[in-house]
């Protein structure tokens, strides 16, 4: 990327070319500023820092294009840039974060805290779940590194709306303001969940250290309900015992269907189950760990049971052979590799460790021997 692409978004693995995909905000790099900090790559650090600090650079992120997703630009750029100032405390990654921030902070709904889809878009008749509920972390830190309380009254509006919304245990659809539809902990509803736990925790966690903003709405309650939805709605088992995801089909009230699909992306579960189970009484944190432990298992065998020791994009059926799974692609996720390491880092688990090493290096040696390409 360095060589080829610096400055651009990505560069195309196989043709080497640079690529703006959308984004024209040098999403790679910024994205990769965190890492570059932690590995102790400072002379490149340094490198991306002034790019970064160009006025040019800035003048970008304070009108994105229209064709930029909202979600991505988020997590990757904001993101990118909160966390490099969390680990340097270099204010010109606060100016920058500022500057992007006050983008996205434009495209929450007041009333909802739903976004659309791009920056030049409409959130329409179904406002992703996921989308609305991935704000929350990078405009809570805004607010705490800006002093400037706006960011996290317009996190706090989405949490107020979504709690009073009809949910079945604590599962919502995949529609901000949805009264049916489909439950699931994968695509569109997925990082909802993954950030409650989150929220929670940077807010202060049990000691309520540091809050931004008083009478923020419970979301430990709604973690809490999650988790109890999950395990008493969406967790099903196979023939050898192994812990699975379905979806449901909700018709309101305790009227629903099931689907036994798991996505890939579902995978985040063990490491949004381990993450919270330390802060429960022991015999309910002792159950949820065997719960991540359960579900991270079958996130690896998404990767054993495969002849490439590669995971598909989803398994239909509960079946890892794929024989009922109609679509056979991989893109690259790393939710089940988050997953190991959560697990490898969490109380309780200590002497599972090496075996979730173990999993995490056979996946990646897998990747590594099946798909590296040229650039």
């Amino acid at each position: 990327y360095r060589r080829r692409a610096f400055g651009r978004d990505s560069v195309a693995p196989i043709t080497g070319r640079p690529v703006n995909s959308g984004f024209d905000m040098a999403v790679t790099l910024v994205d990769s500023l965190d890492t570059l900090w932690l590995v102790g790559l400072r002379d490149e650090f340094r490198e991306a820092r002034d790019f970064v600090a160009q006025e040019s650079f800035g003048r970008k992120l304070a009108r994105p294009p229209s064709t930029a997703s909202v979600f991505e630009t988020t997590i990757r750029v904001l993101g990118g840039l909160l966390g490099a100032y969390e680990l340097s405390r270099d204010a010109i990654f606060a100016t920058r974060a500022r500057q992007i921030g006050d983008a996205v902070y434009a495209k929450i709904d007041p009333a909802t805290g739903s976004v659309p889809g791009s920056f030049g878009g409409r959130a329409g008749s179904c406002p992703s779940l996921a989308h609305a509920g991935t704000v929350q972390l990078e405009m809570l830190y805004l607010s705490r590194i800006t002093n400037d309380d706006k960011y996290a009254r317009r996190a706090r509006a989405f949490y107020e709306f979504q709690r009073r919304q009809p949910n079945l245990d604590g599962l919502y659809p995949q529609c901000v303001g949805g009264r049916t539809g489909k439950l699931t902990l994968g695509a569109e509803a997925d990082s909802f969940y993954e950030y409650l736990p989150k929220v929670w925790l940077l807010r202060g966690g049990p000691a309520a250290r540091e809050a931004v903003v008083e009478s923020f709405p419970d979301v430990w309650k709604m973690y809490d309900a999650a988790l109890k939805g999950m395990e008493a709605r969406l967790i099903s088992r196979d023939a050898r015992g192994g812990l699975w995801l379905d979806e449901l089909r909700w018709r309101g009230g305790a009227a629903f269907s099931r689907d036994a699909a798991m996505e890939h992306l579902a995978c985040f579960v063990p490491a949004w189950v381990a993450l919270g189970a330390p802060y429960f009484p022991e015999d309910r944190a002792r159950r949820l760990r065997e719960v991540a432990h359960g579900l991270g298992e079958t996130c690896w065998r998404f990767y054993a049971d495969q002849p490439t020791g590669i995971s598909p994009e989803r398994i239909k059926g509960r079946d890892t052979s794929l024989r009922r799974t109609d679509t056979r692609e991989y893109i690259l996720r790393p939710e089940a590799a988050e997953a190991w390491f959560y697990l490898s880092r969490t109380p309780g688990l200590e002497d599972r460790r090496p075996l979730y090493r173990d999993w995490g290096w056979r996946a990646f040696a897998a990747i590594d021997r099946h798909l590296r390409v040229a650039h």
